[in-house]
């Protein structure tokens, strides 16, 4: 009976650590955002086992101590195959592909291509700066709980709304993931409706919170140009947002309150709304969930690819790759350093304030995250994205590391210092269309002047040229993270 049990205590644990393998909190991964349940296209979620899980174990216990006949085999069965599916494929196995189908295509994406038809200067990259951006403003705002800036921008439902909420004292307002969630053209009007998750120190206590806003324009309404697309300003002539009692720029005479020029907020819906703790950690490494689900590739791949080869035929795939994989390796040693300013040149604003909330989160909860031994075993394009203003490319990066968390008395509080994690992630690298594309793999100088990069400022300046380089203008920059068993294509 004892060797028995000994046996059955040993499946028990192997069975338990091949269900519970959790994330740990390397760039873009690891943690849930705002140290709850929600996860956001920039964070890991999954991961710690279940309930479920226990239920399971204490079963299999059970059996093999009361039924030894049927429960030994079915233990050792089960931890066989969960052994099995927890190993196979990621980056040392086959890597298995799927294509979406036109049938399969996601409803954001058929909405997004009609769109785009109607609407050819529709840049996703320039519509969500423009969101963001509103979203933030309508969060600084309701200390005062007067949004008369920016009505232009607000259709009359969305202002009694957001009126309805209570004035209260905000700051430090940082997005950690916008999420475009619907498309449609519905004449004469088009709509898109868009998830947010972020972090707003309310009343001096930072909360979570999740909001899903929809947008509307006329549906015959073509897109402004990206410098006005990135600012709360007159679409038509560019100038500060000040409107006449009837809708009209009080500069250029236009009408910009009906939509007939930009998108409105057109309806606000508070999701969710918690206090933002500290990063959640679990111990141990392994393989990720999601690692070895099939390879998401875009069907339009092939022809997006060449596309983009036309227009820039000084682009060598094999260079972008090597820039893929130095900007990996350039963030993983920034983060895991605390020198956040270092990855600076290699993201998008957004990204980077995302990160950096992160980074702070962990120093103010006393932690930090260690990366060693890092090893990027396979990178595979999977989507090209072109429009008139932006170029995008999506690969999946298939890699391992040991990863632990420590805090300031230098224990081990999550991860491993011994085991590594497997992992893979779809990292999305955008720039501006138009000029040379060839993607230089240089990491440490700035594209204008080939200083050094350790005078970059939190604005992404070269301290030695002035240039700001950060932007997608010079480089292939990356703007977003998205875990693999999150990732639709």
């Amino acid at each position: 009976m004892r060797a028995l049990r000994a046996m059955l205590g040993g499946s028990a644990l192997v069975l338990t650590l091949a269900l519970s393998l959790p994330a740990e909190a390397r760039v873009g991964g690891g943690q849930n955002y705002g140290g709850g349940s929600s996860s956001s296209s920039s964070s890991y979620s999954g991961g710690g086992s279940s309930s479920s899980d226990g239920d399971l174990v204490g079963l299999l216990l059970w059996l093999c101590i009361e039924h030894p006949v049927v429960g030994i085999p079915l233990t050792l069965g089960v931890v066989g195959f969960t052994i099995y599916s927890k190993t196979r494929g990621g980056p040392s196995g086959k890597v298995r592909t799927i294509q979406r189908g036109p049938a399969n295509v996601p409803r954001p994406q058929r909405g997004m291509a009609l769109l785009k038809e109607a609407d050819p200067g529709f840049s996703e990259p320039l519509f969500l700066d423009l969101v963001q951006l509103l979203f933030t403003r309508v969060h600084e705002l309701r200390s005062s709980g007067d949004y008369s800036a920016i009505q232009a921008m607000l259709t009359s439902e969305a202002q009694s709304q957001l009126k309805q909420r209570k004035p209260v004292a905000t700051a430090d307002v940082i997005v950690g993931a916008s999420r475009i969630l619907s498309v449609s053209l519905q004449p004469p009007q088009a709509f898109i409706v868009v998830e947010f998750e972020a972090n707003v120190t309310v009343a001096g206590k930072p909360l979570w919170i999740q909001e899903r806003w929809t947008f509307r324009r006329l549906a015959a309404a073509h897109s402004p140009p990206p410098d006005r697309m990135q600012a709360l300003r007159c679409p038509a002539c560019g100038a500060a947002l000040e409107t006449d009692p009837n809708g009209q720029c009080t500069y250029c005479g236009n009408g910009i309150s009906d939509g007939r020029l930009q998108w409105q907020l057109f309806d606000a819906q508070l999701l969710a709304s918690r206090p933002a703790t500290a990063p959640s950690l679990s111990l141990g490494g392994g393989m990720e969930t999601g690692t070895d689900l099939p390879t998401v590739l875009d069907p339009e791949l092939p022809a997006h690819t060449r596309a983009l080869l036309a227009r820039h035929p000084e682009l060598q795939w094999s260079e972008l790759e090597t820039r893929v994989r130095k900007v990996f390796m350039a963030l993983q040693e920034a983060w895991s350093s605390g020198r956040w300013e270092k990855a600076r040149p290699f993201q998008t604003d957004a990204l980077f304030q995302t990160h950096r909330y992160w980074i702070e989160n962990y120093k103010r909860a006393g932690l930090q995250n260690a990366l060693e031994d890092i090893q990027i075993k396979r990178v595979q394009t999977v989507k090209v994205s072109l429009d008139a203003y932006y170029e995008a490319v999506t690969f999946r990066i298939f890699a391992q590391m040991r990863d632990w968390t420590q805090n300031a008395q230098g224990q081990v509080v999550g991860g491993s210092k011994n085991q590594a994690r497997m992992f893979s992630e779809y990292w999305t690298f955008v720039r501006m269309a138009g000029g040379d594309a060839s993607a230089s793999a240089d990491t440490e100088h700035c594209p204008s002047c080939a200083a050094p990069l350790d005078r970059v400022d939190l604005g992404g300046v070269c301290g030695y040229c002035g240039t700001r380089i950060v932007g997608a203008e010079h480089a292939w920059v990356l703007s977003s993270i998205t875990q693999d068993e999150a990732y639709r294509g």
